[in-house]
This record gives C-alpha cells, structure tokens and sequence, in this order.
C-alpha cells in the first residue's frame, strides 16, 4: 500500500470521527467491521470531545462539565477489543462501544466511586460492580465516570440537580446557564453532548427519566430487579435501579440487553421495533400530574396523534391516587431505607481515609462545610440518622401506604380497571435556570408511580420549546420494558424529535 493511499485513508477516517455527533451504535459497528475506524479511534474521538465541550475550551470557556474522571486504560482496553475484533471475536453489539457510568457505581479499574461527595475521595473499589462486569464481558469499553447530583440528590431538600461538592456543576449542553436535572446529570448531559455513545445512570424517583428528558434522550427507568445493584452505592432497596440513557431506542435497547441481571435473557434481543404489536393496545392518558408549559401541550397532542397512527386506542379520565400523600410515604421509606442501605455500604469500604457509618459521614461533611455545603445543607442525611430500624412500626406503615397507593390503588388499579398496556404522560416543561442560591425549580415529572411500584418507566423526546427538549413518559406493570421500548420507538420513528445540543448561553443566542 502506497504512503499516499495510506495518507489519504487516515485523512477519511479524521474525517469521520470529527463527525461522530449522534452516531449510534450499530453505525459505529459497522464503521469497526469494515476497517473504517477502531474501537481505538472511537475512544481518542470521544477524549477531545470531552478535552472540547465539557472543560468548556470550545464554549467560550463554559464546560458542560459532565465527566468527573477519564479512565486511564480506556485506550488500552481500546487496543484489546481492536485484536478481537480482527481475529473474528465479536462479543456483541457493544464490542469496543465506549461507555460512560455514573459515579455511584463501583469500577475495580482505580477509578474513584464517591457518588460526587468529597467524602469518599479515598474510595478506590477493587472490584467491579456486578453491572460493570457484565459490560466488560460484552466488550464495551467504560471510557470514565460522571457527575452527579450529591448523594443521588439525596442530601438536602433544597439541593440543585447536578452539583456535586466533588465535581461542581454539570449544565445542560442545550443551553449552558439551565439545569440538566438530576440525579443522572453528567450521563444525560454526556450523551446528549456526544461525549460518549452510551451511558449507564441510576433512578430511585426520576433519576433517569428526569435528566433524559431535560437533556433530549431516550432513558429506560427497569422494573426493579431487573438490573443488578450490587456494586452500586445505595439510597433505597425497595425503589433503586441502574439503567440504560441514550439517544436512540435502538442504542437504550441494546444498553438495556446487556445490563439485564438474568444471563439467559441477555442472550436474545430486546424487541423494540415491531410496532405491529401496538394495534389494538389501550394507552391511559396522563395530562395532569403537573401544570404543563403552554407551548408543551400541543407538542405532547401531536405525540398521542403519532400513537393513534399506529393502531393505539387512547384512554382519558385515568384517576390519579393522592400523590401528595404518596410522595410523603415515599421520602419517610427513603429515610430508613437510605440509613440501613448507607450505613451498611460505608461499613464495608476498604480506605481507613473514609467515613464508615452515616454519622461519620454527616460529621465529615460538617467539618467540611466550606466546600462540602456552600450552597445547600445535609438535611435528609440528618433526617435518616434521626429514623430507626427497618423494623419500626413507622417504617412499615409507610412501606403499606406506598404499595397501597403506587400499586394496589395507583397504577395497578388504573391498568386493570382500564384494560390498559401502558399509560403515557408529558415527562418534564423546560429545564429552568441553574439556581444554586435557592436550589431547583422544577416543576412536574411522572416519574413517582412507577418508581413506588417498582415497576418499568421510559422517557423519549417528543420536541423543543426555544431550543429545549421536551418529551414524553411511558410506564407499566412488572416485565414490560420491551413494550415500552416499542412505544417509544413509533414516538421515534414519526417524531424524529432528537436534535444535537449547540452549546448555547441561553434563549435569543
């Protein structure tokens, strides 16, 4: 091969990658299958991403500043995965597919697990979590870690989604002076702004589905169960859950295949494309469970429009349990739960330099108040510390009401009495302005039902209001994440709502 031929096919390949914005995953893998690019390639492409637009270096010095640590053998791991691939050892479709995850899930490979608080700057694991493995045993490569909102969002009830007192703020890549909710900030916010190809965050009540749909991507919230938690920092076992965040429903069902905790099942595909199984379904319609924006309303009509071309039957009237009471319920089981959970999790952390129980942790964040809480305290950590056992009457009567309200009364009432497959509701309104002062201002989300029930929840962009994503959220009962994939996929598919972030100020740019 000629030293001109060779020059002109790296200039094509440069070519390439400096375009790799919203190419999904099984472009990529057909890039890497014909010798166009390689899992290498894709790694250093997305570095300079990251190098670009989240230290801020392209923005005029503004960074969306999602990633909190690159992984150091990402290029090496790169470099494996390449030599598999040219001796035919194809593991899968995320084969050489760099991947972020949230800092609140366990790597083995030196990386930091801090769940962005400074008090576990020391916390080095020295094995994966088991959701990690799984991704290392299909060949995707975990390009680093993300940002986070502190704790899961989980330390104070005047916090601001996507400050970490480790790694700042993260912003959303659509305009940089908005949130980009939380508690999965920095993977939205990653994918959205093509610093990776997928990512990996972590709901307890909105976690994925809020983020997503503030950042104009595809977030699958699973039944819980469905996807191991062991390796990931704790908030409340009745409610946690990892998930996939992408940009496509293509690429969140692939995520989705190998996450799955059952072996047997990540053999066969997530079928998400045969919109033929909609006809005929009955979809409950959800409109009030927030005053939704002006401007939101008809781009949510034009989305149940999309649905009634498929075949769906809409129903509306769909009565709501009392969400108020729930959502009090819920945070009285998140306390005792997040005390047991943490307490127990801490114990087990190898590094003297730590804190082992949630008093050491409140005590520690005290004596670093000045860079720990500049702008919110640690409220719900002291309202744990304050709850008892699991075993509390407290507790339990808390525990019944969730379940009465979320299930027996909530959503499997509104399912059965309805003979509905699925419900739908707006996701979110505009992302608001960041306000580290006083804290968030969001207003709505559909997140609670399904996270209470422990059931599968999906959002999917459905438009943009002045430059912001929108989008819609699906949820049902136990095993229907396939489903709901299928749902928002035909959303998808006749929307094409998913744009790329330009990086703006704001409004008027």
């Amino acid at each position: 091969m000629s030293s001109k031929f060779i020059l002109l096919f790296k200039s094509e390949v440069t070519m390439i990658l400096s375009d790799l914005s919203e190419v999904d995953i099984v472009t990529l893998q057909s890039w890497m299958g014909s010798n166009i690019c390689s899992s290498l390639d894709l790694v250093e492409t997305y570095f300079a991403r990251i190098a670009a637009h989240d230290s801020g270096s392209s923005n005029n010095g503004w960074g969306v500043n999602s990633v909190l640590e690159m992984n150091a053998g990402a290029r090496t791991i790169a470099v494996a995965r390449d030599m598999e691939r040219k001796k035919g050892l194809i593991r899968g479709p995320l084969h050489g597919i760099p991947i972020l995850v949230k800092d609140n899930i366990e790597t083995g490979d030196g990386m930091i697990t801090s769940a962005g608080s400074l008090a576990l700057l020391d916390n080095r694991p020295d094995r994966d979590a088991v959701l990690i493995r799984r991704l290392r045993d299909a060949g995707a490569i975990i390009l680093g870690k993300t940002n986070l909102s502190e704790w899961a969002n989980f330390r104070s009830p005047w916090s601001t989604s996507g400050w970490s007192s480790r790694g700042g703020l993260t912003r959303n890549p659509y305009m940089l002076t908005r949130s980009a909710s939380g508690s999965s900030s920095g993977s939205a916010a990653a994918v959205a702004a093509n610093l990776c190809t997928v990512a990996v965050g972590t709901e307890t009540d909105g976690s994925i589905l809020s983020p997503a749909a503030a950042c104009g991507l595809v977030g699958l919230k699973p039944g819980l169960g469905e996807i191991s938690t062991v390796g990931v920092v704790p908030l409340a076992h009745s409610q946690d859950t990892a998930g996939p965040m992408a940009r496509t429903v293509q690429d969140c069902a692939l995520l989705y295949q190998v996450l799955r905790k059952d072996v047997a099942c990540n053999r066969d595909p997530v079928i998400f494309s045969d919109t033929n199984r909609l006809k005929g379904t009955r979809v409950g319609v959800l409109r009030n469970q927030f005053e939704l924006h002006r401007d939101a309303i008809p781009i949510f009509e034009k989305a149940l429009d999309a649905l009634q071309d498929y075949g769906v039957t809409l129903v509306e009237g769909i009565r709501l349990p009392d969400m108020a009471e729930l959502g009090e319920a819920e945070l009285e089981v998140l306390l005792y739960e997040f005390k047991y959970g943490i307490n127990h999790y801490l114990k087990g952390l190898r590094s003297k330099d730590v804190p082992h129980s949630l008093e050491a942790l409140i005590d520690s964040n005290s004596k670093n108040s000045g860079s720990v809480m500049p702008w919110f305290g640690q409220e719900y950590l002291e309202l744990a510390a304050e709850r008892g056992g699991l075993d509390e009457e407290r507790y339990l009567d808390a525990k019944r009401l969730c379940k009465r309200l979320a299930w027996t009364e909530g959503l499997d009432y509104m399912l059965n009495k309805n003979h509905l497959a699925a419900c739908v509701a707006p996701s979110n309104n505009p992302s608001g302005l960041i306000d580290l002062l006083t804290g968030d201002h969001h207003t709505g989300g559909s997140s609670t039902l399904a996270a209470v029930a422990g059931t599968p929840s999906l959002t999917v962009p459905t438009g943009h209001i002045q430059g912001l994503p929108i989008g819609a959220t699906f949820f049902s009962g136990p095993g229907t994440e396939s489903l709901l994939l299928c749902y928002g996929y035909a959303l998808e598919t006749v929307l094409a709502a998913r744009i790329a972030p330009l990086f703006k100020m704001d409004m008027g740019e």
